[in-house]
């Protein structure tokens, strides 16, 4: 391939994705593409430093142009976290080849499942439907439609979570038609979301759970370009725990806001989850108190946290169904280099979607995509708040992106 994309959150950027990009260099990659969540991750809640100091970071290690994932899509299920990284990458126009991280590396097995899972059967629907009724979380009633519907598949390798987002990658290459390949990296060391350590690369939560309780050791698990950034007074265990005290009243006073008509416009609010919240809201003394109470064999901690973070930056079903149904997609452009100038030129003139490197000289007055861009910048301000620092110093509005 010559100019790889990753789909991508580097909350922080660690030593496991720069080896991911040296692996994609090594794949005959010219250029590097991210597109990266923006504040917001997810698997819910904001990220450990904003999107700015990530995308410099991941220039500084490798990557050449890193754009924004709307937040329509990153703060959503992992279909609609896919479906949003291949309208962006695809929609560039230059891109020929993603590459992601893997725990199994077997790439024919995980193709295997998304062609044959890219359309869903009628068959399938209702054995999702019939899981989902007796109990069971999404992913849990996926695995077991799965199982039901297609038993020849080698659908074990779902077991990783960079295998389960990998299928979720190649079903929409398959579904938008995207001319563009696909490579699997082996995942070695912590996975995404545990708290493994091999060597010197560990896990993203790994290393937030560490300077949350100021163990310095995170130090040995990052890049050069990280520890500069992350050192910092800003990411001290104090600094970090007002995040939190700032995060769960913003989230009670939006619970206490709305209405259970209103909950229920939440993407991820079904089967009266709504009133579950609500319930816990009223006993809760922290988010992860609130998080944890609501957890359930059906509501997995990962959809209750997005579910609280869509709830703050306004995304509901009118906004995501308005996003999908127009297939809206734009580069907004957070860092690049000299090869990354070069991508960006090619995808101007050759790409299908806009490019924004200043939204307010960039954008159309009438543009189809500014309801969708319009909660990216809500949720700059929003994290802002979070972080305790003036919206107005570091609103999508007045940030421009870093060449390096």
């Amino acid at each position: 391939m010559d100019i790889a994309g990753i789909i991508c959150e580097f909350d922080p950027f660690h030593n496991g994705h720069a080896y991911l990009i040296s692996k994609a260099r090594e794949q005959g990659a010219s250029g590097i593409v991210c597109v990266m969540s923006g504040d917001f991750m997810q698997r819910g809640g904001p990220a450990l430093c904003d999107k700015f100091l990530r995308a410099e970071a991941a220039v500084r290690c490798g990557a050449d142009l890193v754009l924004e994932l709307p937040a329509v899509y990153a703060v959503n299920s992992a279909d609609f976290f896919a479906r949003g990284g291949i309208r962006v990458l695809n929609g560039l126009g230059c891109v020929d080849g993603l590459v992601f991280g893997s725990e199994s590396g077997d790439i024919e097995a995980l193709r295997e499942i998304a062609s044959a899972t890219a359309f869903e059967s009628a068959e399938f629907s209702e054995a999702l439907r019939t899981a989902l009724g007796n109990g069971a979380s999404y992913p849990a009633a996926y695995d077991l439609a799965l199982a039901s519907v297609y038993p020849g598949l080698d659908y074990s390798v779902l077991r990783g979570p960079n295998d389960t987002l990998a299928v979720c990658y190649l079903r929409e290459i398959i579904r938008q038609k995207a001319v563009i390949g696909a490579a699997a990296v082996k995942r070695t060391g912590g996975g995404h979301g545990t708290v493994d350590v091999s060597d010197d690369r560990a896990s993203a939560s790994l290393i937030r759970s560490l300077m949350k309780n100021g163990d310095g050791k995170w130090k040995d698990y990052v890049p050069e370009a990280m520890i500069d950034i992350l050192d910092a007074p800003d990411f001290s265990p104090e600094a970090l725990r007002l995040r939190e005290e700032r995060l769960f009243a913003m989230v009670r006073h939006a619970l206490a806001s709305a209405s259970s008509g209103e909950l229920r416009q939440i993407p991820e609010i079904s089967e009266g989850l709504e009133n579950r919240l609500l319930e816990q809201a009223s006993y809760a003394s922290d988010i992860e108190e609130l998080v944890e109470g609501t957890v359930s064999g059906r509501y997995t901690s990962s959809r209750v946290s997005r579910v609280l973070t869509q709830l703050i930056l306004g995304i509901n079903k009118e906004r995501v169904d308005y996003a999908d149904g127009k297939e809206i997609a734009y580069a907004k452009v957070l860092a690049f280099n000299g090869r990354g100038a070069e991508i960006l030129k090619n995808a101007k003139e050759n790409g299908s979607i806009p490019v924004y490197s200043n939204i307010n000289k960039n954008t159309e007055p009438n543009a189809p995509e500014l309801p969708v861009l319009d909660v990216d910048i809500r949720s700059a301000d929003i994290f802002s708040m979070i972080c305790g620092r003036p919206a107005a110093e570091f609103s999508d509005k007045v940030q421009v992106p870093k060449m390096l």
